[in-house]
């Protein structure tokens, strides 16, 4: 064994000290708790990879080049996506399933109109309500008991 190694095992255990710490559920929080929960758990759009992936493959299947895009998730009202059309650029039908359950505001609005801005925009007004979504309790409580998340009783991630 490794003398110095050994010696700061043992200064490391001298040190050290146990806490106790209540540990809660989401749903025995109170409510100032939950916000806290909330905020550290819901601060950015869990579903964003998605969400690209999702637009990226439907530009993909109409033939057109996402050139520049900025995503607000909160407010749709204050995104963008600025594309071109390709050499492969076409106004069939198209599938509704591409990747996910984020497609159909896409495909069949595309399928509907054949107006790209008006998928796009439609896309950005159904995320929009999708990231809103996941700050209400039933969410965050689904999130939290699928992930056996816990809490101390401010509402910290344990």
């Amino acid at each position: 064994m490794n003398k110095g190694l050994f010696k700061e095992t043992i200064k490391n255990q001298i040190n050290m000290r146990t806490i106790e710490v209540s540990v809660y559920r989401y749903d025995e929080l109170n409510d100032n708790a939950k916000e806290n929960v909330k905020h550290t758990l819901c601060n950015e759009y869990l579903d964003s990879y998605d969400a690209l992936e999702t637009l990226n493959r439907f530009a993909d299947e109409i033939g057109i080049k996402i050139i520049d895009y900025s995503i607000d998730w909160a407010n749709a009202n204050r995104s963008y996506v600025k594309w071109e059309k390709t050499y492969y650029y076409h106004t069939m039908f198209i599938k509704e399933d591409l990747y996910g359950w984020l497609d159909y505001p896409l495909t069949k609005t595309w399928n509907k109109t054949k107006d790209v801005e008006e998928c796009i925009s439609e896309f950005l007004s159904e995320i929009e309500k999708d990231y809103w979504s996941q700050f209400e309790d039933e969410y965050v409580t689904d999130m939290c008991d699928a992930n056996d998340y816990e809490f101390t009783v401010q509402g910290e991630l344990i």
